[in-house]
C-alpha cells in the first residue's frame, strides 16, 4: 500500500521480502490474543490501541 515505507524496510532488513497477505481469520484471532493478554494480570503486553476500520 504504502511503497516508499515498503521499499525502505526491504532495504533496512538487508533485502529480505515482506509478505502482502493477510489471513482474516489469523488477524482476527491474534488480535483477540493481545487484547487477552493486556487484560490479564498474568502478562505485560505494551500498550495498543484496536480500531475498527
Amino acid at each position: 500500500r504504502i511503497p516508499r515505507v515498503q521499499n525502505e524496510l526491504v532495504k533496512s532488513l538487508g533485502g529480505i521480502e515482506l509478505g502482502k497477505s493477510l489471513n482474516t481469520d489469523e488477524a482476527a484471532a491474534m488480535g483477540g490474543v493481545y487484547q487477552a493478554a493486556a487484560l490479564s494480570k498474568g502478562y505485560r503486553v505494551k500498550k495498543f490501541i484496536v480500531k475498527d476500520a
